[in-house]
């Protein structure tokens, strides 16, 4: 007989409790079951030199169908795995489960996005992109923003208020339109759970069913950088944007953040106040705003970086090295196709892609592929947080202000994708009620 021992929903051996905030503490389930059918009274008990920890209950019979208590740390540990909860039979530890009492936990999300735009050279709303700037598309792709039946952009897509949606230029984490051929997939997701021990930060990637579920922003999402002026039909004037910002410093305008199904909000923003062109826009404006350009580890971006710089911690090669890998493939690609194949827009997208990457067509930007712009705000506005009893959901449904991080780096004109870190935490000590 073994005792299966599933600790907030998860069975391999070691896992994390939640330290209590001030006064308030984050219970989750302890689930028991034995894997022969057989039926047993057991003891619960936690080992010495751990955590604190409370037991709703520490005795019960235990059988095939899984019988669940409530525990809760009442406060941090020391170190890694000091706390041990022991199934005891007859006097003797049948299961252990290693535990962790972390504070301040802290959300990671970790992968690849999308987003196409129209880039420096060009009008911001400018919906394929020219040969003034570095960002392209291709035969059959849907435009960077939303345009009219002639080709034009629609009125929408100037922002004359930060509010506007159908603006375009989406920032997507999962689910990108068109992807290119010989593109990794895009996808981002909760890979880590951190938190504080003692003097160290641990980081979990098991332990809460949170690991790993699909991370996103708004279905409006943009980078607000509106700084090169509207593209409008020959002969007509709209009023500018509301607000614009300088390269590396954009907003993320109409920002959403959203774990899964489980868990959303935005950021407060103030009222209209009647500026134009303004680079602070509102008050209170709690949107996520690029830091600066830095190099994709978060060092100065200097000049020490040059084509053949590598990031491997990252799981970037030199930029030499990309665009002739990248090269290479497509030229195999063309290659392969029939004549007929070469001359229609199969073999015209991969001929326009390849002059980009040989240097006949203006090549990706080089601070977008080796640099890295950190995007800092709160979540603090329309939160909402689905009903459940797992232990990082009773966390988020606790407080009322996040601080969100998101970290975009490694963009290239080829694929229109780039890789993004990042993370939320709560903001004690401002805990609902």
């Amino acid at each position: 007989m073994a005792i299966v021992i599933r600790i907030n929903g998860n069975d391999t051996g070691t896992g994390f409790l939640l330290a209590p905030v001030a006064d308030r503490t984050f219970p989750t389930s302890v689930s028991l079951s034995t894997d022969d059918g057989s039926t047993e009274r057991v003891t619960l008990e936690v080992a010495p030199g751990g955590a604190n920890v409370v037991l709703e209950s520490n005795q019960l019979e235990i059988g095939p169908e899984a019988r669940t208590v409530q525990i809760h740390a009442t406060s941090e540990s020391n170190r890694l795995n000091d706390t041990t909860l022991q199934v005891m039979v007859g006097g003797s530890a049948q299961a252990r489960f290693a535990l962790t009492a972390i504070a301040d936990p802290r959300i990671h999300f970790q992968g690849r996005f999308q987003a196409r735009f129209a880039t420096d050279g060009d009008m911001y709303n400018h919906p394929w992109g020219t040969s003034a700037g570095w960002n392209f598309s291709l035969w059959d792709e849907p435009p960077f923003v939303p345009i009219n039946p002639d080709g034009t952009p629609t009125p929408e897509t100037i922002p004359q208020r930060v509010t506007d949606l159908n603006v375009g230029r989406v920032v997507r984490l999962n689910d990108p339109v068109t992807l290119r051929s010989h593109v990794p997939p895009v996808g981002v997701a909760v890979t880590a759970i951190a938190g504080v021990v003692g003097r160290d930060t641990e980081r979990f990637t098991v332990g809460d069913p949170i690991i790993g579920l699909p991370v996103n922003l708004g279905p409006h999402s943009y980078f607000a950088a509106n700084n090169r002026g509207p593209l409008t039909p020959e002969g007509t004037t709209t009023p500018p944007p509301e607000e614009d910002h300088g390269a590396g410093v954009e907003t993320m305008a109409n920002f959403e953040f959203h774990l899964g199904n489980i868990f959303s909000g935005t950021s407060k923003l103030g009222p209209y106040r009647g500026e134009v062109r303004s680079q602070n826009p509102r008050d209170p404006d709690d949107r996520p705003k690029s830091q600066g350009l830095f190099a994709a580890d978060g060092s100065p971006f200097g000049r020490n970086i040059t084509r053949d710089t590598t990031f491997p911690e990252l799981g970037i090669i030199s930029l030499n090295d990309f665009d002739r890998n990248r090269l290479a493939l497509l030229q195999q690609a063309f290659d392969a196709l029939f004549p007929a194949e070469q001359v229609g827009r199969t073999g015209q997208n991969l001929i326009i892609r390849m002059q980009h990457l040989n240097g006949k067509l203006a090549g990706t930007l080089f601070a977008g592929y080796y640099g890295m712009e950190p995007y800092v705000g709160k979540i603090n506005e329309g939160i909402q947080v689905a009903r459940g009893d797992t232990l990082m959901l009773r966390y988020l449904a606790s407080f009322n202000e996040f601080d969100y991080l998101g970290q975009f780096f490694n963009y290239h004109s080829d694929e229109q994708c780039g890789q993004v870190l990042g993370r939320i935490s709560a903001s004690p000590p401002i805990a609902t009620a």
